[in-house]
């Protein structure tokens, strides 16, 4: 489920001009290292922008992260109480 939204999620951004957006999404929430994650400052000097830029593009993205996994989810469910209940197990009571 979070591979297929991750891609529908690069996809979407990548269609609107944004992909530098995925990127920084990609190097801060989905960082495999075993490090810590980058700072927003290290990541608004790597790709040339400003601390705030990355806050804001970060947050935009994860809500239409959020939105592609609920996207996927309803697809993948039978019901609405059903997608309402796994909704809730995957992101939480306050967050379906």
């Amino acid at each position: 489920l979070l591979a297929l939204a991750i891609e529908d999620l690069r996809r979407k951004l990548e269609a609107r001009g944004k992909a530098l957006h995925f990127q920084l999404f990609q190097r801060h929430d989905l960082c495999e290292s075993d490090g810590p994650r980058p700072s927003y400052a290290h990541l608004a000097a790597e790709f040339a922008a400003s601390t705030t830029d990355v806050t804001n593009w970060l947050t935009r993205v994860r809500q239409e992260f959020r939105a592609c996994v609920l996207e996927r989810l309803r697809d993948l469910t039978g019901s609405d109480e059903e997608f309402q209940e796994e909704a809730r197990a995957l992101l939480g009571p306050d967050r379906a």
